[in-house]
């Protein structure tokens, strides 16, 4: 979602006065490279204090000073050729390539981490991410057109409402989905919400 919705996004969020579309699509493709960061930044978040709660402090700190090393060095060079992208590029670079050691080290300083239940687990989500981002990419642009053609909403106005709504009808695709394919997480969520709507 967050990949698909990056231009309007940016769009909503920045796109007036001197802040230009040519400016909106380089802060876009921005983002876009963070999007990819969400899941490398996810898992050192959940693994590291296991590090702190076996009193291993220097680890993650050693990781972290040899990323910055790598990202310094690849920034010099990427900056140069592919400009504000290369510098972003250089960061996801170096956060996948400290997310790596930190796994490598909790396999070896804690336990196995069953890569393959975490690979399952992945694999039985994307059906339902792909689809919410093929909906959501394919529906926006046509909802934009159709509020600013047809209902002759303001463009700003036609942004903001094709983005929340199909920030709302992405979220609905993948949870039906998910709910559909008994993804167990989903699962889980709509027996606690079915839980709190019940009346006592």
């Amino acid at each position: 979602g967050m990949w698909t919705l990056a231009l309007p996004l940016v769009q909503v969020l920045f796109q007036r006065g001197n802040f230009t579309l040519e400016d909106a699509q380089k802060t876009a493709s921005v983002v876009r490279i963070y999007s990819l960061l969400l899941l490398a930044s996810s898992l050192h978040k959940v693994t590291v204090p296991s590090f702190y709660a076996i009193k291993n402090t220097w680890l993650p700190a050693l990781t972290s000073a040899i990323s910055l090393c790598l990202h310094i060095f690849v920034a010099n060079i990427w900056v140069d050729q592919f400009g504000l992208s290369g510098l972003v590029g250089s960061t996801a670079l170096a956060t996948y390539f400290n997310m790596t050691l930190v796994l490598l080290a909790y396999h070896f300083f804690i336990g196995p981490l069953h890569f393959f239940q975490l690979l399952k687990s992945i694999l039985h989500m994307l059906p339902a991410t792909l689809l919410m981002g093929l909906g959501v990419f394919y529906f926006y642009p046509f909802m934009e057109n159709t509020l600013a053609h047809f209902f002759l909403f303001p463009e700003s106005l036609a942004r903001l409402t094709a983005l929340f709504t199909n920030i709302f009808l992405g979220a609905f695709i993948y949870f039906l989905l998910s709910y559909l394919l008994k993804q167990p997480d989903t699962q889980r969520a709509w027996t606690q919400i079915k839980k709190r709507l019940k009346p006592r």
